[in-house]
């Protein structure tokens, strides 16, 4: 008699396809989170994201954030790939993608900018408080991202600064260079062990 064990995805016909991240809408997100939680209970151990984005909605790139690291604590790593380009909140999430999982095409391009609310107060009142909440959530995201790149916490602020606060383009090569990702398609192998009794 044989006992075998194996990850509840093997021989699954139905299994969740590579995330194409291209807007940050709430049905973005909604959709975002049923393919993380679907990945999770078939004991898949790494979720990729294609993305292709201009950005979008910093509300909802914070919700991303939130799922990428309430699953990367329960073990998840992530694969984020960029064929072409990923602009703003979209190359927040890219480098958001676990260490020696991120994958630009050689023609890709990113774009890093400071924190861009879309729809700012529009009561004079209320100026002063939403200027202070941007500073802060900038200054929270950087540090946060230079954190998880492992460089000094001050590392994206300073990247941005020295392009007086514009937009900050980076080529594939020039993001190998700082070591943010690899250049190429990703090639994810997976090793399957299976434990077995007999029975005489």
């Amino acid at each position: 008699m044989w006992n075998l064990s194996y990850p509840s995805f093997v021989n699954r016909v139905d299994l969740p396809r590579p995330f194409e991240l291209t807007d940050f809408t709430p049905q973005a997100l909604s959709s975002f989170g049923k393919s993380l939680h679907k990945s999770y209970s078939l004991e898949i151990p790494i979720f990729p994201i294609l993305i292709s984005s201009y950005g979008g909605d910093i509300t909802c790139l914070d919700g991303f954030i939130s799922l990428i690291q309430n699953y990367r604590e329960k073990g998840i790593e992530f694969c984020t790939i960029v064929p072409g380009f990923a602009m703003s909140a979209g190359a927040f999430i890219f480098l958001m993608g676990s260490e020696g999982r991120r994958f630009m095409g050689s023609s890709a391009t990113l774009m890093i900018h400071n924190y861009q609310v879309s729809h700012p107060p529009d009561r004079l009142s209320a100026m002063a408080g939403f200027s202070e909440f941007s500073q802060k959530q900038n200054l929270k995201l950087n540090q946060m991202l230079s954190k998880h790149l492992k460089k000094n916490k001050d590392w994206l602020t300073k990247l941005i600064d020295s392009n007086k606060n514009d937009d900050v383009y980076l080529t594939a090569q020039e993001a190998q260079e700082l070591k943010l990702c690899s250049i190429g398609n990703p090639q994810i192998n997976m090793i399957l062990r299976s434990e077995f009794s007999i029975t005489l």
